[in-house]
């Protein structure tokens, strides 16, 4: 049988995680909502990044009563201008038509060789320094003979 104190334990540690949940998410905005930009005189505007041209540093905002304008991001300040030049990487980045994933299948065909010290390169046993690794072993003449061992 529960007890009430177990009951309002539960109670609380789901609101507690209620409201971490909530105060994480509500520090990740999506890419598209609007935000304060500030320009180097001290004007503010409410707009979002439409687009962002890094070879020409034209950047395309949409106010928030509608109007978009196409301005230079050096005109924004700098946290601003940080902003913009972050935005567009992360925007193509996200995008399917950027970086499309496709799926293949590919076979690979195994296959089996020899170790390189087994044989040296025309089917003879041998290698890299000679010798068959047995009792026997190419003599200086070319000829086989047999080696002694002496413990």
């Amino acid at each position: 049988m529960k007890t009430r104190t177990s009951q309002g334990t539960k109670r609380m540690k789901v609101g507690a995680l209620a409201l971490l949940l909530a105060t994480i998410t509500a520090g990740a905005r999506p890419a598209k909502e609007f935000r304060e930009f500030a320009a180097n005189d001290g004007r503010k505007l409410w707009a979002r990044v439409l687009s962002y041209e890094c070879d020409t540093d034209k950047v395309e905002i949409l106010r928030d009563d509608g109007q978009r304008i196409r301005i230079c991001s050096k005109a924004f300040a700098p946290e601003d201008q940080a902003y913009i030049m972050t935005w567009g990487p992360v925007t193509e980045f996200m995008s399917a038509t950027q970086f499309p994933v496709t799926l293949s299948r590919v076979e690979i065909r195994k296959w089996k060789t020899k170790h390189e010290s087994t044989q040296d390169g025309q089917g003879r046993p041998g290698g890299q320094g000679g010798g068959g690794g047995g009792l026997l072993g190419q003599a200086a003449g070319g000829r086989w003979r047999r080696r002694r061992w002496r413990g």
